[in-house]
């Protein structure tokens, strides 16, 4: 949110929550590979399942400030899997 505007541009047009997603695609994933653990391999199924129980508490958040514009946002843009056929646009 920059200046009281729902950002929807960028990066935040192909994933609603780019920080989630980098945790669970390259930052365990990456730790897993230099630390070689095994154990933090199964870090990335972890934090997805506890990031789809956070999402949804912070959007009713941004569904009451952004009202529509963030309903129609969230419809069309995926929550953690991003979806580049929006880069195009």
């Amino acid at each position: 949110m920059s200046s009281g505007k729902l950002e929807t541009t960028g990066i935040f047009a192909v994933v609603r929550n780019p920080l989630y997603c980098a945790w669970i695609v390259v930052l365990f994933p990456g730790l897993a590979l230099v630390s070689q653990s095994w154990l933090i391999f199964g870090m990335p199924v972890i934090a997805y399942y506890k990031f789809t129980k956070l999402i949804p508490q912070e959007e009713t958040v941004l569904e009451k400030i952004f009202g529509k514009e963030f309903i129609n946002y969230k419809r069309n843009v995926p929550a953690l899997i991003p979806c580049f056929k929006k880069i195009s646009k």
